[in-house]
């Protein structure tokens, strides 16, 4: 982890654009996990701005972590 948020860094100092999931990996059994401070940690350094998106509503149906591929139906929010 500690690698990508050096390459996370560089390219917000550099003014490219990060996109993080908070969470970290994503969960086995679809429950919400607590956020990490990686986020927040890369916009204090770069004073880079912080857009949280939320797409937990049916992302899990759609695409669980044990799964190979994504399903073709359900509807994600």
């Amino acid at each position: 982890m500690a690698l990508s948020l050096v390459d996370g860094y560089r390219t917000l100092r550099d003014g490219g654009t990060v996109s993080i999931n908070p969470e970290g990996d994503g969960p086995w059994d679809g429950r919400p996990l607590p956020t990490r401070m990686a986020p927040a940690q890369l916009g204090l350094h770069t004073a880079a701005p912080l857009i949280p998106i939320v797409t937990s509503l049916g992302a899990y149906d759609i695409f669980p972590r044990w799964a190979r591929g994504p399903y073709l139906s359900g509807r994600l929010k």
